[in-house]
């Protein structure tokens, strides 16, 4: 019992018995072959054009071919300057019986195959291309043969070669790229003619679509390429005063979030990462920016251990916190837990304990009973984060004599230090005085 072949599900083309064409025994039509393949297109676009004019004036029973000569003969030397280019419409005179316009919507057919080409030959030709608008012009592109293969019917027994290229070259692709070509491969399944302007304005919009993408990822390119060098000069230059450069570095990362780059894109979390714990106090930190380092915190906070290089020599600020903190706990409210951040700060300071309490759908009353615990000795709050709970909390840290510091930046122990010494210095030594230093 004979069986029936099965055909693959990602992808389907017409079988060779129903084609419009028999099967090609000439070479392998390749991507590389679709730029003379444009070319042919277009001018054969423009025969069809002179034809469908002489047509008219043959049909009113003028043979003169005096109007017709020099632009006659400028095709066909056009054609012959392209390889293998045979423009059988310029014999209008073998097609008396045919209407003009058949002519005028074979043109367009020209036409449209032409600016499909046009659109796919960067798409196929790139790695990096998106499958989307490839097999969307995939598709323009069967319909475009199938209504120039329909086209010549109505007008000659002839067949276009180069329909017969395209024919060949998209099933070969449909096969290669497992496109499923379900219409407009076989003779009883042919595009419209007449519609060719529908057609050409869908292709147009597949183009336009797709120029706005690139342009897209120019601006994206150019943005990255911005933030590498602010965050270059900001390395290189660790004594400058880089409050502009910061700024101009939010502005790139809002800019790329706003132009619907995700705020959990692995490139720009890779570029922040080094700095993220030495960033400065903002005056206002864009929402757009405050996306990206939730995102990266959450990233940071699934890691199982210290996975960014901390100071290692730590500031004379950092030294003075460790002896007025030194064996005591510390609570930071806001944002995810990291690991990284949270051992070198107790590492930096010498705390017995940094009670990290993340504020994600909590209320700020549920911190209450951590900041009042006797060893906590400082209230640390990320306002990037927690920029509107900060009266609640300070009511809990004055009811239960708390200091509290608005930490701005990042969680890089001098930083922190820093802020922790212009906020409250001065009461944390007087309690230091008061009770004795912590234990080692």
């Amino acid at each position: 019992m004979s069986r029936t072949p099965s055909v693959s599900p990602a992808y389907r083309v017409a079988a060779p018995e129903s084609s419009p064409l028999p099967p090609s025994f000439g070479p392998t039509v390749t991507d590389e072959d679709l730029p003379i393949i444009e070319a042919r297109c277009r001018l054969k676009a423009e025969a069809a054009r002179f034809a469908a004019a002489r047509l008219v004036r043959l049909r009113d029973g003028d043979d003169s071919f005096a109007d017709f000569e020099a632009n006659y003969h400028d095709l066909i030397a056009r054609a012959k300057a392209l390889p293998d280019c045979f423009l059988w419409m310029c014999r209008s005179e073998d097609f008396r019986d045919a209407d003009a316009k058949q002519f005028d919507d074979l043109a367009g057919c020209f036409d449209a195959a032409a600016h499909v080409l046009r659109l796919l030959q960067p798409l196929v030709s790139s790695p990096e291309s998106d499958s989307g608008p490839v097999e969307q012009a995939i598709l323009l592109c069967a319909e475009a043969q199938s209504a120039i293969w329909k086209a010549v019917a109505n007008v000659s027994r002839l067949q276009d070669a180069d329909q017969r290229k395209l024919f060949d070259w998209l099933k070969d692709t449909a096969g290669r790229r497992r496109v499923w070509l379900d219409r407009f491969m076989t003779r009883v399944d042919p595009a419209d003619p007449a519609c060719w302007r529908d057609l050409e304005a869908r292709i147009a919009a597949l183009e336009s679509r797709q120029q706005e993408l690139q342009a897209r990822e120019r601006q994206r390119r150019k943005l990255f390429n911005k933030i590498r060098y602010l965050l270059k000069r900001i390395t290189e230059q660790p004594g400058a005063d880089h409050v502009d450069d910061w700024a101009s570095l939010v502005s790139a990362v809002v800019e790329l979030v706003k132009g619907g780059l995700p705020p959990s894109n692995v490139e720009l979390r890779d570029l922040l990462l080094p700095m993220l714990d030495d960033l400065p106090d903002l005056d206002e930190t864009p929402p757009e920016f405050r996306l990206v380092l939730r995102e990266t915190d959450r990233y940071l906070a699934s890691l199982p251990s210290r996975s960014l290089t901390v100071a290692t020599t730590f500031s004379d600020d950092a030294r003075r916190v460790a002896r007025l903190l030194r064996g005591k706990a510390v609570a930071l409210i806001g944002g995810a837990p990291r690991a990284g951040a949270k051992e070198a700060l107790e590492e930096a300071f010498g705390l017995s304990e940094l009670i990290w309490l993340e504020n994600r759908d909590q209320s700020y009353s549920q911190f209450a009973p951590h900041i009042a615990r006797a060893d906590v000795a400082v209230v640390l709050l990320a306002i990037r984060w927690s920029r509107h709970g900060f009266g609640e909390i300070k009511k809990d840290c004055d009811q239960h004599d708390k200091p509290l510091v608005r930490l701005p930046g990042g969680y890089n122990p001098n930083q922190v230090a820093h802020q922790i010494l212009a906020q409250v210095g001065e009461r944390l030594a007087g309690n230091l005085e008061r009770v004795g230093p912590g234990r080692d």
